[in-house]
C-alpha cells in the first residue's frame, strides 16, 4: 500500500522548467523547479554593481515620468544622489559615463581605471563620443516634469546595469491569526513556511507604550500568545498546584490553601520561574492584595469545607487529596517539605504517650464525652 505524502511548500504559479527525481531508501522525492513572473510593484528590491541597493517607493505612469529634452524618452529609474556620496560608489557615476557612450558607439568597453595607455587608447573615448552625437560631455539632460511641464535642472543620467533581488515585497507579506506552537514555551513557531506569528521585540512594545497603546501590548502577549492562569502563594510566593477539575488551589511548601491567588502570567514566564526553582533559587512573587481576594477569605474561613460541596457534599473528604487530581506524596517527600505525614488514631495516641501529659492524652482519647 502506497500513501502520498505530498507537501505544497508555497502557492507558486507558473511555467514548469525542471523536474528531478531524487531517490532515497525510503522516499522518492520530486523536485520541480518553476519560473514565475513578478511585475514591479512597491517594496521590490534592485542592486546595482558598486555596492548600492534600494526598494521601490513609487510607480507612476509612463505620462507622469520625466521626459528627455534630447532623446524624448522617460526615464527608466530614478535615484537620490545623496546614496552615492554616502556609499562613496563613485564607480557607479563612471558605468553611467561609459555604458552611455558605449551604447552609441556600439562597441563593448571595459569600465576599469587599473588599465595601461595602450589598453586605454583601444576603450572608447566617452567624451568624444558624447560630443559626437550632441550629448553633454558629463551626461547631464534636461527633463520635462510629466505631471507640471515644467523643465529641470539638468540631471545626471545613463544606461546602467540593473537586477532585481529575490526578496520581492509579495513573498514577504505574512500574518496568522492562529497555528502552531512551540511545544516547551508555547509560543507560536517562527518563519513564514511554517506558518508562524510574528515576531513583536522590544522596540515594538515601547513604540505601542510610546503611542498609548499599553493594552494592545498585553492583549497580544497574554491572551494571543502564551498567557496562562498559574496559582501562586501569597506567603511564601512560589508557584503552587491547582485541579481543574475542581478549581482547588494548594501550596505544597506552606502545606495549606488559604493564601493561594491566581494570577495570569505568560507561560514562558512560568517556566522561568520553575527553572529557578530547579537551580535551588526561590522566585519569590510579591502578591498585592486586591479587594476581591480580602473578601473572598473572609467569607470562606475554611476553604477545604467549601471544596466539599463542590465535590460530592456525602462524600467523607479525609484529606485534601480526595479533592484534587493531585498523587499522594511519596515518603521522602514528607520529611523534605517538613510535612507530616497522616496518622491514625492508634498512631497519635503513641505519640501523645511520649510527648504529652496525661491530661492531653486523655483529652485526645475523649470524643463528646466517652472515652475510647
Amino acid at each position: 500500500m502506497k500513501h502520498d505524502d505530498s507537501i505544497s511548500v508555497r502557492d507558486e504559479r507558473g511555467i514548469v522548467q525542471s523536474v528531478r527525481s531524487i531517490s532515497t531508501e525510503s522516499y522518492l522525492i520530486k523536485e520541480v523547479n518553476v519560473l514565475t513572473t513578478c511585475l514591479n510593484e512597491i517594496g521590490d528590491k534592485y542592486w546595482f554593481r558598486h555596492g548600492q541597493k534600494g526598494t521601490t517607493g513609487i510607480n507612476r505612469p509612463e505620462a507622469d515620468c520625466y521626459t528627455s529634452v534630447v532623446t524624448g524618452r522617460t526615464v527608466c529609474a530614478h535615484m537620490n544622489p545623496i546614496g552615492i556620496l554616502a556609499r562613496m560608489t563613485d564607480g557607479l557615476v563612471s558605468e553611467l559615463h561609459k555604458s552611455t557612450a558605449s551604447a552609441v558607439y556600439g562597441q563593448f568597453t571595459n569600465a576599469t581605471p587599473f588599465q595601461t595607455d595602450a589598453q586605454k587608447s583601444k576603450e572608447v573615448d566617452v567624451i568624444a563620443t558624447l560630443l559626437a552625437v550632441g550629448a553633454q560631455r558629463l551626461c547631464y539632460e534636461t527633463f520635462i516634469n510629466g505631471m507640471t511641464g515644467e523643465m529641470t535642472a539638468p540631471l545626471l543620467t545613463g544606461i546602467c546595469y540593473m537586477s532585481p533581488l529575490a526578496h520581492l515585497v509579495g513573498n514577504k507579506i505574512h500574518a496568522r491569526n492562529r497555528g502552531p506552537r512551540k511545544l516547551l514555551t508555547r509560543q507560536p513557531d517562527d518563519g513564514r513556511s511554517k506558518h508562524g506569528g510574528l515576531r513583536f521585540g522590544q522596540m515594538e512594545v515601547d513604540c505601542f507604550i510610546a503611542s498609548g497603546a499599553a493594552s494592545s501590548v498585553v492583549e497580544r502577549l497574554k491572551k494571543s500568545s502564551d498567557g496562562v492562569d498559574v496559582p501562586v502563594c501569597s506567603k511564601c510566593g512560589l508557584l503552587g498546584e491547582m485541579c481543574r477539575a475542581t478549581n482547588y488551589k494548594f501550596c505544597r511548601t506552606c502545606y495549606s490553601s488559604e493564601h493561594v491567588s491566581i494570577i495570569n502570567i505568560s507561560y514562558s514566564n512560568k517556566l522561568f520561574l520553575q527553572e529557578l526553582t530547579a537551580l535551588h533559587i526561590k522566585p519569590a512573587l510579591v502578591l498585592a492584595p486586591q479587594t476581591a481576594d480580602i473578601e473572598e477569605n473572609q467569607n470562606h474561613q475554611n476553604p477545604i469545607h467549601v471544596q466539599k460541596s463542590i465535590v460530592n457534599p456525602k462524600k467523607k473528604v479525609s484529606s485534601y487529596y480526595d479533592l484534587t487530581l493531585l498523587p499522594e506524596p511519596e515518603p521522602w517527600e514528607w520529611e523534605k517539605y517538613g510535612m507530616k505525614p497522616p496518622m491514625n488514631l492508634r498512631q497519635r495516641i503513641g505519640e501523645l504517650s511520649t510527648t504529652a501529659s496525661e491530661e492531653a492524652l486523655e483529652k485526645a482519647c475523649t470524643v463528646k464525652g466517652k472515652k475510647k
